[in-house]
């Protein structure tokens, strides 16, 4: 866990380093006042680790600094297309957000700390489609004998449907069933990037060996047979 909020805090620094830079918060100090409370509060938090406290201090220390920081990315994507450059700080910033929660659930099998894993997993995993698929379209372009990147799309919108089933609080059969169709979405995008010669689109190869880590995790998380997960193979 030390490793995962070094990271946030790394992040957090970044994300203020942003809006220092933009001159729309020259004035308006107040997203810079903000991620310093959070800085604050993870600071404390990683203090906390240093120290050995318990299980339930650290969720509660978590659960504070976590709202505060949703709060916190909620108000940096309201700021709209002109801040692209904050919002990816951002949407980064969560990622190693969901990485902390993940850790620090790590050993704890109670229905309600399973839950909370599935659905931040999920809404991980929604994220990470997004962005490979964003990455995809400005990426690659559509040849007659080349996949459609639309192929990226599919994996989205079956992303978006485990998501809100995880959401919804389904049980784990459930979610199996669901997560075949995200299963066969990312079949298919890995056939595209099959066709990717090597040493070529490295940053959405990197993006893409992300998305397949994320879906390892689930299938683990779902006891699924990972001898038959549909993995990403990239030629170097």
């Amino acid at each position: 866990m030390q490793t995962e909020t070094r990271y946030l805090i790394r992040g957090l620094e970044r994300l203020q380093e942003t809006i220092i830079e933009s001159a729309t918060f020259q004035k308006d100090r107040t997203l810079y006042r903000r991620a310093d409370e959070v800085l604050s509060l993870l600071t404390d938090f990683e203090r906390s680790l240093k120290e050995g406290t318990s299980r339930a201090k650290l969720y509660t220390q978590f659960a504070e600094l976590d709202a505060r920081l949703h709060d916190l990315l909620d108000a940096v994507q309201k700021q709209g297309k002109d801040h692209r450059a904050l919002q990816r700080e951002a949407n980064r910033v969560e990622s190693v957000d969901e990485e902390l929660h993940f850790a620090l659930s790590a050993g704890d099998s109670s229905a309600e700390r399973v839950q909370q894993v599935f659905k931040r997993q999920a809404r991980r995993l929604l994220s990470a489609a997004k962005d490979l698929d964003e990455t995809a379209q400005y990426a690659l372009l559509k040849q007659a004998d080349q996949a459609s990147p639309g192929d990226f799309h599919k994996l989205v919108e079956a992303a978006a449907r485990f998501e809100k089933s995880a959401v919804a609080g389904a049980g784990r059969e459930q979610l199996r069933k669901d997560f075949q169709e995200v299963d066969r979405a990312w079949l298919r995008v890995i056939e595209v990037l099959k066709l990717i010669k090597p040493r070529e689109n490295l940053y959405l190869l990197r993006m893409a060996s992300q998305m397949d880590h994320i879906h390892e995790r689930l299938y683990r998380l779902l006891g699924l047979k990972e001898k038959e997960r549909p993995r990403l193979s990239i030629s170097t």
